[in-house]
């Protein structure tokens, strides 16, 4: 088993030796979705820390009231 880290420096030498292995491996659609996984996992990382936020500022707000209109946000 290869690291995904090696597929992903030098695609072109994997299917290289995949080919002449008589391997039929997908290697493009491989980094593409690593490529995707790489923009979900950012944008699930920007929604946390938005979420830690709300939850902070909820957390210092004083009122109930306050509180609620935070948490609806």
């Amino acid at each position: 088993m290869l690291d995904r880290k090696t597929i992903l420096d030098d695609p072109e030498t994997i299917k290289t030796n995949c080919t002449n292995r008589g391997v039929t491996v997908d290697i493009d659609r491989f980094v593409e979705l690593d490529a995707r996984r790489r923009e979900l996992q950012s944008e699930a990382q920007e929604l946390n820390s938005q979420a830690n936020e709300v939850s902070k500022s909820i957390g210092k707000a004083k009122e109930p009231d306050a509180r609620d209109a935070r948490n609806d946000a």
